[in-house]
């Protein structure tokens, strides 16, 4: 299996949820950025619980994602709990 250069796991990483975007570099060694979406009527027409609901569930689908499209191809990685969330945009 090949493993990220060192290039590729500082590439900028960015994921849309269904309400929210993610933005960090590929590795997750810098802070992720959380940025709400615009809100339109599809985005208001689907919208079930609060915003912190809606929040935990598009964090679940970036973590989830990252892990099938990325995690693997690192060759060492230290810990989903040394994240870093940026949220003063919310």
């Amino acid at each position: 299996m090949e493993y990220l250069t060192h290039e590729q796991r500082k590439a900028k990483y960015e994921f849309q949820g269904d309400y929210f975007k993610f933005n960090s570099v590929r590795d997750l060694s810098e802070q992720v950025i959380i940025t709400p979406l615009p809100i339109t009527t599809d985005t208001i027409k689907y919208a079930t619980g609060s915003a912190k609901g809606l929040l935990t569930k598009d964090v679940a689908l970036f973590i989830g994602m990252w892990m099938i499209e990325t995690y693997p191809l690192l060759n060492g990685f230290s810990g989903l709990d040394t994240i870093s969330f940026d949220t003063t945009n919310l």
